[in-house]
């Protein structure tokens, strides 16, 4: 027995794939907004038909009903990486234009940060235009730094720039203010061979 928003949304999401309408049904009687959206979007992405951003549009509807703009922001991360799965990355601009609002809302710098960085990866694999966006709304929420999440998140996010594009992410770099965590991260880019972050899975088959 289904006894709680999370298992319900682990249910749907293993069965998004075998039994997507049965997913659907499911994740529509999930009354967490938080694990709503996330159930939804993985029925969504694997959705068998055209009719998927209608699915991944709901998804990212029921985010928002989310009481905490936190959960808001970062609960769009799961219908965003769902759209550009599909190859459908020129949808997300209107998810990501009021998620990135509601970041501001954040009253945490560290909190703000989290949400960004995941929505930063969510959205990484997808256009330059719809992510770069999120990356400069984490670059303001990593200062004054406050705590060691800011400094993780904005480090790691500037090194998955600088995987592809180091041109870039010395850019993006020199856009910083001087202090501590700009030279960390300029320490690290500078690395014959840098850890490389791995972006974040949201669906796996």
């Amino acid at each position: 027995m289904i006894d709680s928003p999370k298992q319900a949304r682990d249910s749907a999401a293993s069965s998004a794939r075998r039994d997507p309408s049965a997913a659907l049904t499911l994740a529509r009687q999930i009354n967490d907004p938080w694990f709503a959206c996330q159930a939804l979007s993985w029925v969504g992405r694997f959705w068998p038909s055209d009719d998927f951003e209608t699915v991944l549009n709901e998804a990212f509807e029921i985010g928002r009903k989310c009481s905490d703009p936190y959960r808001v922001v970062a609960s769009a991360a799961w219908p965003a990486r769902a759209f550009i799965e599909r190859g459908a990355s020129s949808r997300i601009s209107a998810i990501l234009h009021p998620s990135l609002a509601v970041a501001n809302e954040i009253a945490s710098l560290a909190s703000r940060s989290e949400a960004l960085f995941l929505l930063f990866q969510a959205t990484k694999p997808g256009m330059q235009t719809n992510w770069l966006p999120v990356l400069e709304g984490l670059m303001k929420a990593s200062f004054p730094t406050l705590h060691w999440r800011q400094s993780r998140n904005l480090s790691e996010a500037i090194l998955i720039v600088a995987a592809e594009d180091s041109s870039l992410a010395n850019d993006i770099l020199r856009q910083l203010p001087e202090g501590k965590l700009k030279t960390q991260i300029e320490k690290r880019l500078n690395k014959l061979d840098p850890t490389i972050p791995r972006l974040r899975l949201f669906f796996w088959e």
